[in-house]
């Protein structure tokens, strides 16, 4: 298994690290790990097996009883394709849902979750997603003068998130199924119905699973889509970074969430949310990529996302004590 993996440096600097894994089928079903690089580092594959094996015995939804590894029941691997069979616990998405959510969250939630369904009734479609902000961090502002700011703009976020990928949370939260819908007016960012919901699936996966997690998803998205899809976009990757950015200032700290309610509360502008996308290249399909930047992590694919993040700069909301 190889693959390439952004992470970004203490400057914000993006920098893509090599991980290579080659795997070994076994009777047991989880493969073996044989070895593991990162970069230039290289880590025996005793030493491997055993961190894979610690995250299924501990990892989210993993019991003493029941590690994750028991539900897997066979691994074949083919020239890029992976196989997984895997037996499914009934009780598992109880356990994830005890684990994952507590019962302060799935309360914020709903209270959001009301407040979003109340709020989108009163926008004519096509309006801007910084109409819904508004109103959705004025009342986290309020919640959070005796309350945990970070804790609810975590919930905010993750409501947001959940109605601009269209899903509810009934999987999750059985008693979601009996909440209001919300209404779907199709909301917009700089006058594109697909950045919304390129900036608020970001914003939600950096809560669920940290920045560098959000770039993964939508750099990969990007990627597929340019073999599959509408293609390689980069004013996508804009929209997808300044999710990230706003969920980074959200969560960063309690000074931080209290300035980003206090200025999205206020109203905001779409170019005070997102950067121009003007001059970025898109809808770009394998070739056209690969003939005018080569790669994912070239020089000539740096110097772009270098210029999404000198925009993103600009904007005051996402600078350090800016907002």
């Amino acid at each position: 298994m190889t693959a390439l993996v952004p992470i970004k440096g203490d400057s914000g600097k993006r920098y893509f690290v090599n991980l290579d894994a080659p795997l070994r089928e076994s009777d047991a079903g989880v493969p073996s790990v044989e070895a593991l690089r990162i970069g230039k580092l290289k880590i025996p594959g005793f030493v491997a097996d055993w961190l894979l094996g610690a995250w299924l015995r501990h990892g989210p939804g993993a019991t003493p009883e029941r590690p994750l590894s028991a539900m897997v029941r066979a691994v074949k691997m083919r020239p890029r394709q992976l196989a997984v069979t895997y037996q499914w616990h009934p009780d598992l998405l109880n356990e994830l849902r005890t684990s994952v959510l507590t019962n302060e969250d799935r309360q914020r939630i709903r209270f959001y979750h009301e407040e979003l369904a109340s709020h989108s009734e009163k926008f004519p479609r096509g309006a801007s997603i910084t109409r819904l902000l508004q109103p959705m961090f004025k009342r986290a502002r309020l919640r959070s003068r005796d309350g945990d700011p970070v804790a609810e703009n975590r919930a905010a976020i993750i409501v947001l998130a959940t109605f601009g990928i269209g899903r509810g949370f009934g999987t999750v939260m059985p008693e979601a199924k009996d909440w209001p819908e919300p209404a779907d007016p199709r909301l917009t960012l700089r006058g594109r119905r697909d950045f919304t919901q390129h900036f608020l699936t970001s914003a939600g996966l950096v809560v669920l699973g940290g920045n560098r997690f959000s770039d993964a998803i939508g750099l990969a998205k990007e990627v597929d889509d340019a073999g599959f899809g509408s293609g390689f976009s980069f004013p996508d990757i804009a929209a997808d970074r300044a999710g990230t950015r706003f969920a980074e200032m959200a969560l960063h700290s309690t000074e931080y969430a209290r300035r980003l309610q206090q200025r999205v509360a206020a109203g905001l502008k779409d170019a005070q949310l997102m950067p121009s996308v003007k001059g970025l290249p898109e809808m770009m399909n394998r070739g056209e990529f690969e003939r005018r930047f080569e790669r994912v992590g070239s020089p000539a694919y740096e110097r772009m996302m270098s210029q999404i993040e000198r925009r993103l700069d600009a904007i005051r909301l996402y600078r350090a004590g800016g907002a």
